[in-house]
């Protein structure tokens, strides 16, 4: 709905807004300990986004907006409704350092890939993992940071931007069918 929108702030805040009611947030999410650097909404799914962080976490939310609002309460100070910060569904806390980036997979629904401070590419499926990726890259060779990491909507690519000004791409390849029956 492009009436709403979420944002990340420097304190780890993330607040739902309406462009109708500019004074005052709609929703809160529970926060991350440290500055948020990108947000992105699912492309499969319009109630679900992951945020990641200097906290060195990525979290998935479901907006509140897909869900039953009826743990909503009216504050005694207040007539606008307040309600308790929405938990993020999958918490992915990454080794000591923090995640500057992330995208969707256009190609599936439960996969994404981050970009750290030490310059590691990684590629999560939720379907599989919430602890380990399913892949990792080291993109430079110096561990300068990676700074962001988009996939290509209309070819089997990643593209890394990293802070020393290089600019890497990665030819995604899936597993053929004689791969999966024989281990390869």
């Amino acid at each position: 709905d492009a009436r709403y929108y979420v944002i990340g702030t420097q304190d780890g805040q993330i607040y739902k807004c309406s462009l109708a009611f500019t004074n005052e947030y709609l929703m809160t999410y529970a926060a991350h300990v440290g500055p948020i650097y990108c947000i992105k909404w699912s492309p499969f799914h319009p109630h679900v986004f992951a945020t990641c962080s200097a906290d060195w976490t990525v979290k998935i939310f479901v907006d509140a907006a897909s869900e039953d609002n009826s743990f909503m309460t009216m504050s005694d100070t207040s007539s606008r409704m307040h309600c308790a910060p929405v938990q993020p569904v999958f918490v992915i806390e990454h080794s000591q350092h923090p995640i500057n980036s992330l995208d969707w997979s256009p190609w599936c629904a439960t996969e994404f890939a981050i970009v750290t401070d030490n310059g590691a590419l990684e590629i999560w499926n939720l379907a599989t993992s919430v602890a380990v990726p399913k892949i990792v890259v080291q993109v430079t060779n110096d561990h300068q940071p990676a700074a962001t990491v988009s996939y290509a909507r209309d070819a089997p690519v990643i593209i890394v931007g990293c802070a020393n000004g290089s600019v890497s791409v990665f030819r995604i390849t899936w597993p053929t069918d004689d791969d999966v029956h024989t281990g390869g």
